[in-house]
């Protein structure tokens, strides 16, 4: 009996294990958005290889505070320093209630940078140089 307890603990670890997880950071944002708080949340899916993220930004100034031009705020995700910056999705952004929000967009990858820029445009195909946030996203 204690060895069956055992072994289904352990393929409950194993399966967790094999499912990769929720990872969770918080941090602030670039100097280009002073006071602004970052929380994201990536549940890496090993298997599928892909991640779901959602990302909450607070107290995000207008874009147009960030380069006169912005219009957007924009998240990009590349596998590593070389590789080219691919469009994640538009940040829904509530200008009264200063928060940026991106949910349930999902990651063809389960090691990634991903970066947020404000942008003239929510479909821009290249990343400005108006850096938010970076995060190294990886299990």
């Amino acid at each position: 009996m204690k060895l069956a307890k055992i072994g289904a603990t352990a393929l409950a670890l194993s399966f967790l294990v094999a499912c990769g997880g929720t990872l969770k950071y918080t941090q602030d944002t670039s100097p280009r958005a002073p006071g602004a708080k970052t929380e994201i949340k990536a549940d890496v899916m090993k298997a599928e290889v892909q991640t779901r993220l959602n990302m909450t930004i607070s107290f995000l100034p207008p874009p147009k505070t960030i380069k006169p031009s912005a219009n957007a705020f924009v998240a990009w995700q590349r596998k590593g320093g070389d590789a080219p910056w691919q469009r994640v999705g538009a940040l829904k952004y509530d200008e009264s209630d200063r928060v940026g929000l991106l949910k349930d967009v999902t990651v063809p990858d389960t090691s990634f940078i991903l970066q947020v820029t404000a942008e003239d445009k929510p479909d821009v195909a290249l990343p400005s140089e108006d850096v938010i946030v970076t995060q190294n996203v990886n299990k």
